[in-house]
């Protein structure tokens, strides 16, 4: 397993929540009285208590940084961390306070360089060279921004305008293209643009066919409820 430790990799869907320490996510749910032996209906109701525990500022940014350390420690030289920003009213959390929590963590680490994704000029080969001539150990990591479903509109677009009011800060923090990929093409559709788009995408996704199939008779039917009508192109018009 040594050989397989010292290789550097890539790590490129990692969920904040999802990585926590199995000791730190113990010693919080004691914290809140949480007992040790769980059945397992109560281990998936553990997703709940992280949500719970992730919505204290200092909790956030401990976990960041542990997170980080963790992945580095693996010898992982690139990290894609993602996290729903989120808010909690009755400690003064926002959606910008929770980023920021998110980020103090990133700066709190201590063990390895943390550098945000390198400029795009920058030869690629570097990533795998993680001491880059120090004597210390180096990760890259881009922060990714998700956007829960069950969220508002007026809600999501809150943590789109964050993304990129900090996506021109290159010295302290990156944001996806995928950001910038939905403000550009997104900005300005309709209602009937952004069907036929989402209509379409059903024949791209990795997934069986009859899912597709699925789906396909899925927006047919929502078609008929908002009055709009498939023609022989399969778009949409109002």
């Amino acid at each position: 397993m040594e050989w397989w430790v010292s290789m550097p990799k890539v790590e490129l869907h990692a969920h904040l929540n999802g990585s926590i320490r199995d000791s730190t996510l113990l010693e919080l749910t004691k914290a809140l009285g949480e007992k040790d032996n769980r059945s397992v209906k109560e281990v998936f109701q553990l997703f709940d208590l992280i949500r719970i525990l992730t919505t204290d500022h200092a909790i956030v940014t401990r976990i960041t940084r542990e997170v980080i350390e963790d992945f580095a420690s693996e010898n992982v030289v690139y990290l894609e961390l993602r996290t729903t920003p989120k808010r909690n009213e009755a400690i003064g959390m926002t959606k910008g306070s929770y980023i920021e929590a998110v980020l103090e963590g990133l700066r709190s680490v201590t063990s390895v360089d943390v550098n945000f994704i390198p400029h795009h000029k920058e030869d690629s080969r570097t990533l795998f060279s993680p001491n880059n001539g120090s004597s210390r150990k180096r990760i890259y990591v881009r922060l990714l921004l998700s956007i829960d479903r069950r969220e508002t509109t007026e809600a999501a677009m809150e943590t789109v305008k964050l993304a990129l009011e900090r996506s021109s800060l290159e010295s302290s923090e990156s944001t996806s293209p995928e950001i910038h990929l939905l403000v550009t093409v997104f900005t300005g559709l309709g209602k009937r643009e952004l069907f036929e788009l989402s209509r379409n995408a059903v024949e791209l996704i990795f997934a069986e066919r009859q899912v597709q199939e699925d789906l396909t008779k899925y927006f047919d039917s929502v078609a008929k409820t908002m009055g709009v009508y498939k023609n022989k192109i399969h778009s949409y018009e109002l």
